[in-house]
């Protein structure tokens, strides 16, 4: 069996239930889109690697407030994977300086729950 690990600080990703005959998900908690981004590259530097991409959909970085990243257990540092999480905190750096925070109304917030959740359950339901 596979063991992968859900780094995401969405409240929907983190009421579902993942766990199927085939996949087992650890699920990692985070406070916000910084934390998700920092705990996925410490998790590569442990040798994960990459399952879906950081940066996955076509919102902005700094715009949506949720991500969910999927990581499994490699054999050594990958480098690919350390090459892209880099490449994405160093975006998600550049977006935040542009920008001020954003307070997004609360059904605002639950659409991009929906959209992160959606492409996060789409790439598991993928896996074998």
């Amino acid at each position: 069996m596979n063991k992968y690990i859900l780094v995401t600080n969405n409240p929907m990703a983190k009421e579902k239930e993942f766990t199927g005959k085939k996949v087992e998900i650890k699920l990692n908690i985070c406070e916000d889109l910084d934390e998700v981004m920092t705990i996925t590259r410490d998790l590569i530097h442990k040798g994960y690697e990459l399952i879906s991409h950081p940066l996955a959909g076509s919102v902005k970085p700094a715009q949506n407030p949720y991500r969910s990243i999927l990581v499994k257990k490699g054999e050594t540092l990958n480098y690919d994977s350390l090459k892209i999480i880099e490449s994405a905190i160093q975006k998600l750096n550049q977006f935040q300086k542009n920008k001020e925070k954003r307070n997004y109304p609360s059904d605002i917030l639950e659409d991009y729950q929906v959209i992160d959740y959606s492409l996060i359950s789409s790439g598991i339901k993928s896996l074998k």
